[in-house]
């Protein structure tokens, strides 16, 4: 059994490594694949257990670096390895109640998690710009201006202005997204192929606890009255902390689908358009700080609101 455990853990590291190398091949394509890369490691560990999840990231920490470089290794057990075993560790906590039920750790505290996590992204990615001497901004900008001109943009300078101000926290925010998304199928195969330790957690259930409202908006404030790397490192973590509330949006969209006839076909559409008009994730993000503040959910289904903690 332990030979099988460790087989199957191993194997997911070095397929989740191999996904991640293909981002090296500088195409379109295997940039796109390389988001894939965490899936593999959630599904060993929410298959298998957290100890399985880590090893499974160690054994593709070891892959990627022996076969790209130690800064390939280094990132890819920064970006997939650490993550997923964070939360593949918390995901998997669970306490037996009074009356004999299985209680698991709940959605919110799992956003709240994830939330940290794309924090100390943050604080990482803005260090290594500090580390150009320039500021921080000014090397976002000059980053951009180099990809305004791969991309043969009419106007490079202009792209440039318009992409630098929230790069950095909008690019931790889309890999905070891809984490979850990962998540998500993972825990979908597994619990398709009857495989998965713990029931799905449910997005409709999720409430955050209440410190991200105060420090959003409090680093929302703070970046708009302050100026150099500090008023652009708190802009940019104001991004950032509107991830939680993004995904209890979703939560509430999921809601109001479960008392809307046809709800299912209408979240389809629902995520199909927020593919394509990625704006309609703004709308979301408010909706998500609404209900924070007013408890729609709560006022829906006539139900006490708990909360998490």
């Amino acid at each position: 059994m332990f030979r099988y455990w460790l087989l199957v853990a191993v194997a997911a590291g070095l397929f989740s490594a191999a996904v991640y190398l293909a981002s090296l091949s500088g195409t379109l394509a295997g940039m796109i694949l390389a988001y894939l890369a965490p899936a593999f490691l959630y599904a060993a560990g929410l298959g298998l257990g957290a100890l399985a999840g880590g090893v499974a990231g160690l054994g593709g920490t070891l892959a990627a670096a022996l076969t790209g470089g130690v800064a390939t290794g280094l990132g890819y057990f920064l970006v997939c390895a650490v993550p997923a075993a964070l939360l593949v560790r918390q995901a998997m906590l669970s306490r037996r109640m009074a009356d004999g039920t299985v209680e698991w750790y709940p959605p919110g505290l799992l956003a709240a998690w994830l939330t940290g996590i794309g924090m100390a992204g943050l604080v990482v990615m803005s260090l290594l710009l500090l580390r150009e001497g320039a500021g921080m901004e000014a090397a976002v900008h000059g980053f951009t201006l180099k990809v305004g001109d791969m991309l043969d943009a009419a106007d490079p300078e202009l792209f440039a202005r318009m992409v630098t101000p929230l790069l950095p926290g909008t690019m931790i925010a889309v890999w905070l997204l891809m984490l979850t998304v990962n998540a998500a199928l993972a825990q979908a195969v597994l619990v398709g192929t009857g495989r998965n330790l713990r029931p799905s957690p449910d997005i409709a259930a999720l409430e955050l606890p209440a410190w991200p409202a105060p420090v959003g908006a409090a680093a929302a404030l703070a970046g708009v009255l302050l100026s150099g790397d500090l008023g652009y490192f708190l802009r940019n973590f104001a991004v950032v902390m509107a991830v939680p509330f993004f995904l209890q949006g979703l939560g509430v969209i999921h809601v109001l689908s479960r008392r809307t006839a046809g709800g299912r076909p209408m979240l389809a559409i629902f995520y199909a358009l927020l593919v394509v008009l990625g704006w309609i994730a703004m709308l979301i993000t408010v909706l998500g700080l609404v209900e924070q503040l007013l408890g729609l959910r709560r006022r829906l289904s006539g139900a006490p609101n708990d909360g998490e903690g």
